[in-house]
């Protein structure tokens, strides 16, 4: 691509929207913000099950830093802890339930790595949704 051509480019898809690598559309609510109309569809239904009583101690975006033998795990280079931030965390009958909302495309390596993680820390198995 010429700078020419580049400089046109600019000029043609400034002031629009990136579209989102996974297509989702972002909802806005007084709860917060979601990253997708199926997490709060979710969570409207996690509340209402909240209100029934059949779950308690309904949270969002909880963060999980994973550590092995005491040390925390840090990403290569950049010292920074490996974490992972599930969409839901609540307790049902007394056991803590996390849940991550999931499509066939947002099933990545990192993703699968981040569950195996939780299992083998936590002993949580993450329900995806």
């Amino acid at each position: 691509m010429s700078a020419e051509e580049f400089r046109r480019y600019l000029a043609e898809n400034q002031g629009k929207a990136k579209v989102p690598k996974y297509r989702n559309q972002k909802i806005e609510t007084e709860d917060g913000v979601f990253d997708s109309k199926k997490e709060f569809r979710r969570w409207c239904e996690l509340k209402l099950m909240a209100k029934a009583g059949r779950i308690t101690d309904l949270d969002r975006q909880v963060n999980f830093t994973f550590e092995v033998n005491g040390a925390t795990l840090r990403y290569a280079g950049s010292g920074r802890s490996v974490t992972f931030r599930p969409d839901f965390v609540y307790k049902e009958a007394g056991s803590m339930i996390v849940e991550d909302v999931k499509s066939e495309a947002t099933i990545t390596r990192v993703y699968l790595i981040k569950k195996a993680l939780m299992k083998a820390c936590y002993g949580i198995e993450v329900e995806e949704v």
